[in-house]
C-alpha cells in the first residue's frame, strides 16, 4: 500500500498589492482571504465567501501554482512581510504580504509544496 500523500493546504488572510484605477490610480494594499490547495491559489473577498464556494474564484482571482516562482521581499515595514508569487512564466505576479515573518514562512512553504506537486 502507498502512504497517503500529505496535502499542503493553507488558508487565511493576506494583503495583496492591487493596481489602482480611476481616482485611485496609485497601487494600494487590500486584505483578502486566500486558500492554497490542489496546485491553485484562490483569492476571495472574505472567509465567508470562500466557505460558500457558490461564488468560486474566477479566473481573475485564482493563480495556478504549476512551476510558480516564489520570492521573499526584504522587510521594510515590520507590519508587512511581503512575498511575490509568479506564475505562467512571469506573466502573472501577485505581491502578497503576511502580518508576521512566521506567517510568511508558512505560506511560502505551503505554496512551494503545492507547486512541486502540481
Amino acid at each position: 500500500l502507498l502512504a497517503a500523500e500529505k496535502r499542503s493546504e493553507m488558508r487565511g488572510y493576506l494583503e495583496r498589492l492591487e493596481e489602482g484605477s480611476g481616482a485611485r490610480s496609485r497601487p494600494f494594499w487590500s486584505r483578502r482571504y486566500f486558500t492554497a490547495d490542489c496546485g491553485v491559489l484562490h483569492q476571495y473577498e472574505s472567509e465567508r465567501q470562500a466557505s460558500r464556494r457558490s461564488t468560486a474564484a474566477t479566473k481573475k482571482n485564482l493563480l495556478p501554482l504549476v512551476e510558480c516562482k516564489l520570492t521573499k521581499v526584504p522587510v521594510e515595514n515590520k507590519s508587512r512581510y511581503e512575498f511575490v508569487v509568479e506564475a505562467l512564466s512571469g506573466r502573472i505576479q501577485w505581491r502578497l504580504a503576511a502580518q508576521t515573518e512566521e506567517e510568511r514562512r508558512k505560506w511560502l512553504g505551503a505554496l512551494s509544496n503545492c507547486s512541486s506537486k502540481s
